[in-house]
């Protein structure tokens, strides 16, 4: 029993810091795996815009970023503008990881 005292104290941070990693979730893997998987380099050539503005924002409009971190994970990162109010607009963001933090 003694022993057991012993030990019980010097595993507690092990524990802890264990516990304190960050996870992989298997369905945000998956779901980044199969999205993911749609972007490649096309290969297209796009030069510069012939006009100095940008396209006006509209309600329906959306991108999707993938980024890779410093070890290889993908993350996908959706931007929707998703209406508009008077001068302003109403945008939706929603970012996947595979970690769960």
């Amino acid at each position: 029993m003694r022993a057991l005292v012993l030990i019980a104290p010097a595993l507690l941070p092990a524990l802890v810091l264990a516990s304190c990693s960050p996870s992989v979730d298997a369905a945000a893997k998956a779901d980044v795996d199969r999205r993911g998987a749609t972007f490649s380099a096309s290969g297209k050539r796009f030069e510069a815009p012939t006009a100095p503005t940008p396209m006006p924002l509209a309600a329906g409009q959306w991108v999707t970023y993938k980024m890779v971190d410093k070890k290889g994970e993908p993350s996908l990162t959706t931007l929707n503008v998703v209406g508009q109010d008077a001068v302003n607009f109403w945008y939706e963001s929603k970012a996947v990881a595979l970690s769960a933090r």
